[in-house]
């Protein structure tokens, strides 16, 4: 019902302007349902100040990373939701760390038992913080077995998240770009789009906004970008 309201289409990459549909990334749409003015957003630094850093990147990678129609069914909800998340530098790295080590908890060992790495899958899976020597041991056997896409997936995806926050924010989407089969994807993404909204519930959250005034700002920046063209 939100979606058919906004009546907005969210693509992947950055856009100097939409497009009379709509036509941009999440985080470029909830610039204009929080009620600023437009602008293109290539990373999170390119957000508002109120929009947090970690929660605004997140999302940036699963807005590029999700096949049309889950980034229209999983995202739109969180258009109105990215303004006001910004909060402390401690509640900031609290949120990443928590990306991160729920990445590796709930994601990494869907595609490790899809290669028939179960044991490391289970390694994961106990995870209770971001251990990069057991990520790094889950990297390096997915990476012996160089030949499977999958795999090799899960070893650029774990090596990132062993890296910390900074990469570690896109990397569940990256992981379900590689899944063996569309229910491991779909499954895979649900779980990334839940992870993004338990991040954001770690610290500041946006203050409500009238559906009628959000869907009001989404038709008047489609009018005007019906006059640019």
């Amino acid at each position: 019902m939100f979606d058919k309201i906004l009546n907005w289409k969210l693509l992947p990459g950055s856009h100097e302007f939409p497009g009379s549909d709509g036509g941009t990334c999440i985080n470029e749409a909830a610039v204009v349902a929080a009620g600023f003015e437009y602008r293109a957003v290539q990373n999170a630094k390119d957000c508002p100040l109120c929009f947090s850093r970690p929660i605004a990147a997140y999302a940036i990678g699963l807005n590029d990373s999700m096949p049309d129609d889950l980034r229209q069914e999983l995202l739109i909800p969180f258009v109105t939701r990215l303004a006001g998340t910004a909060d402390t530098t401690a509640k900031e790295i609290e949120r990443a760390s928590y990306i991160a080590i729920q990445t590796v908890r709930r994601i990494l060992p869907i595609l490790l038992r899809a290669i028939g790495l179960h044991e490391h899958a289970d390694w994961c899976a106990k995870v209770g913080k971001l251990d990069a020597a057991v990520v790094a041991d889950v990297a390096a056997a997915a990476a012996a077995r160089c030949d499977n896409p999958a795999a090799a997936a899960v070893a650029a995806a774990a090596t990132s998240a062993a890296a910390g926050y900074a990469a570690a924010t896109a990397a569940a989407a990256r992981y379900a770009a590689a899944a063996v089969a569309d229910a491991a994807r779909r499954e895979i993404l649900l779980i990334a789009a839940a992870i993004l909204d338990e991040a954001i519930r770690l610290g500041n959250q946006a203050e409500p906004i009238e559906t009628v005034l959000v869907a009001s700002r989404m038709k008047d920046i489609k009018q005007r970008a019906l006059e640019r063209a």
